[in-house]
């Protein structure tokens, strides 16, 4: 039987804060206060540093301050290779980088859930309006009298419009151009420096700008992961189920195959040979507080198949072992 898997829990693998679903959603299932690499995908730490300042009303006169930036202590990459300027607080305000079609899909997004849900408005008041309703069965839903004496009466059905179907945008649609942006006059004559060009792990990390050389590497916000708990499609009972707090290893509910299934081990590692018999010496382990009954069946090679289909009778032996709950471990 299959499990069906299900989201318990979103987290931040970094910092371990709880994230809801609509909140995730709106980050795009990114951690809002920690990054990664660009260069070698791993975690970036907040450094500390102190700068010289002049004083605004006195030119002459210098102070400390102490500012923070994003560095990797593996490859040594710095926010500061990319120009980002660094910030006075040491979690947040770190900028973002603007990409040029994030406006149009989001025009794009807002159009289609616009068209799906004005075709939906229209199925439901077709299918509405073939009910009929009576006199009584209007008067008892919609207390009839009380409507009668308003002023302005709302429409009873549910599925109106709440606006206007104009207000749906027109959509322009795009045309495709044999034009085509010619390459660089210097891209066969210019020497490669492969230091300086981003392969194709760090050009996939950011899949909607896709940086060319290193110079254009900047911090990517961490993704979050989810607790997952699984449940049998058959009884729908929780197979799995863990803790709520991300910093905790412990299930709530943890029925596992380990804890019913008996464990094989190989005793000794032996030399297989093609053709040639070998003695195989394992151990099985109970670790249930009952006793268990183990059928070992014969191995059916391609021969043994061949000669059932052919009538021939090969009896192979079933060898049984039985494995005591006070003495759990035996050899065969």
């Amino acid at each position: 039987m299959v499990a069906q898997i299900e989201v318990d829990t979103l987290f931040c693998p970094n910092c371990l804060e709880n994230l809801p679903s609509t909140e995730a959603r709106l980050k795009r299932n990114r951690c809002g206060s920690c990054f990664d690499c660009p260069s070698c995908s791993h975690t970036l730490v907040t450094r500390a540093t102190s700068v010289q300042t002049t004083a605004p009303d006195d030119p002459s006169k210098t102070s400390s301050r102490k500012v923070y930036y994003l560095t990797c202590t593996r490859c040594r990459w710095t926010s500061r290779d990319v120009g980002l300027k660094d910030q006075t607080v040491a979690s947040g305000g770190w900028g973002e980088q603007d990409n040029e079609h994030y406006r149009f899909l989001h025009f794009l997004m807002e159009h289609y859930r616009a068209l799906a849900q004005a075709e939906k408005l229209e199925r439901e008041k077709k299918r509405s309006s073939h009910r009929k309703s009576t006199y009584l069965s209007l008067s008892d839903k919609y207390s009839l009298p009380s409507l009668l004496g308003r002023k302005s009466l709302t429409p009873l059905s549910p599925y109106s419009p709440k606006g206007d179907a104009s207000q749906i945008s027109e959509m322009i649609p795009l045309e495709a151009s044999s034009e085509v942006e010619g390459l660089p006059d210097d891209i066969f004559t210019e020497e490669v420096i492969l230091s300086s060009v981003t392969n194709m792990e760090q050009r996939m990390a950011s899949p909607e700008f896709q940086p060319e050389t290193v110079t254009e590497l900047y911090p990517l916000r961490k993704h979050i992961l989810p607790k997952r708990s699984l449940r049998c499609r058959h009884c729908e009972h929780n197979l799995s189920k863990p803790e709520y707090n991300p910093s905790s290893i412990k299930f709530k509910i943890q029925l596992g195959a380990f804890y019913h299934v008996p464990e094989v081990r190989l005793v000794k590692s032996i030399v297989l040979k093609a053709g040639v018999e070998n003695g195989v010496q394992i151990s099985l382990c109970n670790p249930t507080p009952h006793d268990i009954t183990l059928a070992f069946l014969p191995f059916v090679p391609e021969a043994y198949l061949q000669a059932q289909q052919k009538g021939e009778k090969r009896y192979n032996s079933v060898q049984y072992v039985y494995l005591d709950k006070r003495n759990p471990w035996c050899s065969h």
